[in-house]
Formats: structure tokens, C-alpha cells, sequence
């Protein structure tokens, strides 16, 4: 989730500036995991890679859900 937050700040920053974030990169969630020093697997041929995706998607869809109840 923290990812996700983070490229949703460096997003706003973008559209309010017109550039990368300093920190957090692009508004893209890559953009915001490039900063981290430990990077594992995105490949969907391993299972180290497949459970990253999962994370990610999973932590998506719980901001989907928080922000429908909000609305």
C-alpha cells in the first residue's frame, strides 16, 4: 500500500508541476519501487515473481474497495 501512496503522491506532484516527482518518480508504481534499494523478481515465469504481482494486485484492489465505500 505504501507503493501505491506514493505513486499517487508523485502522480499529483506531476500533474501539478509537469515532472517526476524527486523522491517518488512518475506517478507510476514502478516509478515509486525504483527508489528501494531491494528489488526482486517481476517475472511471471517464477514464483517469487508471480507472489509480487499478487501483493500488488491484492493492495489495488483493497484501494478500489476503500475508496468505493467512501464514495
Amino acid at each position: 500500500m505504501a507503493l501505491i501512496r506514493e505513486a499517487d503522491q508523485a502522480e499529483l506532484y506531476r500533474q501539478h508541476y509537469r515532472s517526476a516527482h524527486p523522491v517518488f518518480g512518475d506517478g507510476s508504481l514502478m516509478g515509486a519501487a525504483q527508489r528501494h534499494a531491494h528489488r526482486g523478481s517481476v517475472s511471471f515465469e517464477c514464483a517469487a515473481g508471480l507472489t509480487a504481482w499478487i501483493g500488488v494486485l491484492e493492495a489495488l484492489r483493497a484501494r478500489h474497495e476503500t475508496s468505493k465505500g467512501a464514495v
